[in-house]
């Protein structure tokens, strides 16, 4: 988890899930130095009217969101996102 990329789908990832915060938090604390294009990338898939989008768009702890207004949008963008990923294209 701390050197692959990773997608957060069907997850809110809640303040209380301070496992997974303080692990994301260590990532992108030892992928500091490293040239953006060369860190995995993080994501999460975030519906337009969460009430927490504004959070999600300051990109916490180095996660980009994947913003949709339907979740069947969503899950073509998580698609999406993992064959960049796989194909390296940025």
């Amino acid at each position: 988890m701390l050197y692959r990329p990773v997608c957060f789908a069907g997850a809110g990832l809640s303040d209380a899930e301070l496992g997974l915060w303080w692990l994301m938090v260590q990532r992108a604390r030892n992928l500091t130095g490293v040239s953006p294009t060369h860190c995995p990338p993080t994501a999460i898939l975030v519906r337009d009217d969460d009430p927490h989008l504004s959070f999600w768009r300051t990109e916490p702890a180095g996660i980009k969101p994947l913003i949709c207004s339907i979740w069947e949008q969503g899950w073509q963008q998580v698609e999406a996102w993992g064959d960049k990923v796989v194909t390296g294209i940025p």
